[in-house]
């Protein structure tokens, strides 16, 4: 099977709905005859899952809810357990922090979404909160003073999970159909004919329609970068137990010129380093490093 035929038996596949953990088996090879270093980059973020570290594009951004199960003190009576208690994003004060709280980063490889979404029958899919006293102060300052949270966990529709799915497979095809109509097959993918068509189609197709218009390509002398002056506390964020290679991290996200893709790189820096401080028991000083970066993505 030649190139052209490969790339026409994939638009065929899309085209008919095969699970897209098959079309990324065929898509490989194309990919890798294509020889494009964004769509090799972007095909091994999605079959291998993404890194902690790296930026996810929007599609895999999803809402969440949160739910408890919370007891309601109820003096002689005894007490009453909700164990499907709503905990509305507005309890929490912090309007920064019920930004990051209302989002969940999902970075699972597209054959573990797949397995995820076939074998799940409910509208929803259920993660379990760690029930730190930071987490349940976070939601019971605005709570009745006689409730108590026992229990916390999130829930992701299921139709946002496979929204991931039907994003990739349509950008996919658009981007297939217009290098299958406009590349020359005669000549190697590397030359310059061909390799400026590949990077176009990516860009206009999967680059721009899911990363957004806000993605910073640049080259040559004409580049300048603004480098602001720090907002940030950085001996506050070591004391607070923020770990070296993690500063080292955020001075490189703090000198990005693009402000919306400045708060995306530092929401996703905070997600990782709240892990990590958490992981060591420092649950308490996660507001504290909240409140040392939130003026970097105002």
């Amino acid at each position: 099977m030649d190139t052209k035929q490969l790339i026409e038996s994939l638009i065929k596949d899309l085209y008919e709905n095969k699970p897209l953990s098959d079309v990324f088996l065929k898509l490989q090879v194309v990919v890798y005859l294509l020889k494009n270093e964004q769509l090799t980059e972007w095909f091994n973020d999605e079959n291998n899952g993404y890194d902690n570290g790296k930026t996810l594009p929007q599609y895999r951004i999803l809402p969440v809810l949160f739910y408890a199960q919370v007891e309601q003190d109820r003096g002689f009576n005894g007490s009453l357990m909700y164990n499907n208690y709503n905990l509305p994003i507005d309890l929490i004060e912090d309007k920064e922090i019920q930004n990051i709280m209302s989002k969940f980063e999902y970075r699972d490889s597209i054959s573990n979404i797949t397995d995820l979404i076939s074998n799940k029958e409910e509208g929803t899919i259920s993660m379990a909160v760690p029930a730190t006293t930071t987490t349940i102060s976070l939601f019971s300052r605005r709570l009745q003073s006689n409730c108590y949270i026992h229990r916390i966990w999130r829930e992701i529709p299921k139709n946002a999970v496979q929204n991931i799915i039907s994003q990739i497979k349509s950008k996919l095809l658009q981007f297939l159909l217009e290098i299958n109509e406009n590349l020359n097959l005669n000549i190697s993918f590397t030359e310059m004919e061909n390799k400026e068509k590949i990077e176009k189609a990516f860009s206009q197709n999967i680059t721009n329609h899911i990363y957004g218009n806000n993605n910073n390509v640049a080259t040559g002398k004409n580049v300048e970068q603004n480098i602001n002056h720090s907002f940030i506390d950085y001996e506050k964020l070591k004391e607070y137990g923020v770990e070296e290679q993690h500063i080292a991290e955020l001075k490189i996200i703090e000198k990005e010129p693009d402000k919306s893709t400045l708060r995306e790189k530092m929401l996703s820096w905070f997600s990782k380093v709240s892990a990590a401080v958490a992981a060591r028991g420092l649950y308490d000083n996660i507001p504290a490093i909240m409140e040392c970066v939130k003026n970097l993505a105002n």
